[in-house]
């Protein structure tokens, strides 16, 4: 083995580094490395060098011998910076972006991993890379499974590659994390659209659908799948008084007529005489013609039944002459089991639907890519996240004042953040304290 003087060495590189003889200097690093292969110290510094001689390849090609290293003996966060280093020089690399997300992984900083992940399937997308984006979706989900956003477009992803099957089981799971939530009426509506046009079989869910259209006011819509689900409709006291009430709305009082009369027909049949006459009632009401008809129908049913019957057309009468007299609009009583839906102004609408967790993404993202060198791509999203928190306005309170001007320090183009410090987990700050002198970022 040869002997050498190590600081002797290290002394001369580090002269003709600072006199910008970096082909002399790196020779002299590469006398240290063929005496001590494994010095990791050295070869950074060689790495560097490769990058002032803006020779690219070497540098990236020793930057990732060294992350290799590192993976391999369990310093993971060594290894992160060094990857971040490959990424600043050729941020086209998206497996460094999945070495990364496999780092955070292993270290527990999901949503790291998934910001990464996200990096990928950009990419994999503007390449037209399907099948490896489906994984790298795939994996999103995994690590994030209440992420509504990852899960729509793994969905979609499915969709376009024909693969139905896999795209409804994504849209079925997403219904029932907004179930959970209590996600938007609407949002659900759409999901249960898509999942019944292929799996049509699931009674609970369309009627959940009729409702959700019904209380919303989406007449048409709540036709087309009362329509749809014909078999299930006749059998259904709840979806027939829906079915009437809608026909009847919309001044279609002969098909408001048919739905009411199956709906008395049947409440009959189950026993219950009130909601019998009710439907039988109304019919007397948007038909007053037919009064007498309908009279004789409950009288053939049971005779003492026409008193009341007749109660209950007076009473609905009344209520419709002081609605169609009152300055407001006649109020429904609710669907059975259902909460009365208040409507929203759009814009209030729109801030419950977002969430202060897009907000910090949209921040985190641009932190990101500012780490990676991509000022570009970090100011789009810096723009975005300040759009998405001036739309908050007077109603976010203090945290939105403090997020817009965590926004302008990182949009000034003199003030620019510190990078945050990735805080090691407990047994790797060990390891690592025992090597800090062994091996050092100079």
């Amino acid at each position: 083995m040869t002997i050498i003087n190590k600081e002797k060495i290290l002394e001369e590189a580090r002269a003709l580094a600072d006199e910008g003889k970096y082909d002399r200097a790196i020779r002299e690093y590469e006398k240290i490395l063929l005496a001590d292969p494994g010095d990791l110290r050295i070869k950074l510094r060689i790495a560097e060098l490769y990058t002032k001689r803006k020779q690219i390849s070497d540098a990236i090609r020793t930057y990732r011998e060294v992350a290799a290293k590192y993976i391999e003996e369990g310093f993971y966060l060594k290894a992160v910076t060094v990857l971040k280093n490959v990424l600043r020089l050729n941020p086209s690399l998206i497996e460094i972006n999945e070495e990364l997300a496999q780092l955070y992984e292993r270290m527990g900083l999901t949503a790291d991993a998934v910001r990464q992940y996200q990096i990928m399937a950009n990419a994999l997308e503007r390449r037209g890379d399907n099948k490896q984006l489906l994984e790298v979706r795939s994996r999103m989900v995994t690590l994030a499974p209440d992420d509504r956003t990852a899960r729509i477009k793994l969905a979609e992803l499915y969709q376009r590659e024909k693969r139905m099957d896999e795209a409804i089981d994504q849209y079925d799971a997403l219904v029932h994390i907004l179930e959970q939530q209590g996600g938007d009426d609407l949002e659900r509506a759409e999901l249960y659209e898509k999942i019944l046009t292929h799996r049509p079989k699931q009674d609970e869910m369309l009627k959940r659908l009729i409702r959700i259209y019904d209380a919303h006011g989406e007449r048409r819509k709540a036709l087309k799948w009362l329509e749809e689900a014909k078999s299930l409709t006749a059998q259904d006291p709840e979806l027939l008084r829906i079915k009437g009430r809608i026909f009847t709305s919309l001044n279609q009082l002969e098909s408001a007529r048919t739905a009411y009369s199956t709906l008395a027909d049947l409440c009959w049949e189950h026993g219950d005489e009130e909601e019998a006459l009710g439907a039988l009632a109304e019919i007397a009401v948007f038909l007053p013609e037919e009064e007498e008809t309908v009279a004789k129908r409950v009288a053939e049913h049971d005779p003492a039944q026409i008193g009341q019957f007749q109660s209950i057309v007076r009473e609905l009468r009344k209520r419709k002459e002081e609605a169609s007299t009152s300055s407001e609009p006649p109020q429904e009583k609710p669907v059975p089991h259902e909460k009365p839906v208040a409507k929203e102004a759009p814009r209030e609408k729109e801030k419950k639907s977002e969430s202060a967790s897009d907000g910090e993404s949209l921040i985190a993202l641009a932190k990101a890519y500012r780490q990676m060198g991509l000022e570009d791509d970090a100011r789009a999203e810096l723009e975005k996240a300040k759009t998405f928190y001036e739309r908050q306005g007077a109603t976010g309170g203090e945290g939105v004042k403090r997020r817009l001007e965590e926004i302008e320090q990182l949009l000034s183009p003199v003030l620019r953040p510190t990078k945050q410090k990735v805080v090691p987990q407990k047994g790797e700050l060990q390891k690592e304290s025992k090597e800090k002198k062994k091996i050092s970022f100079v």
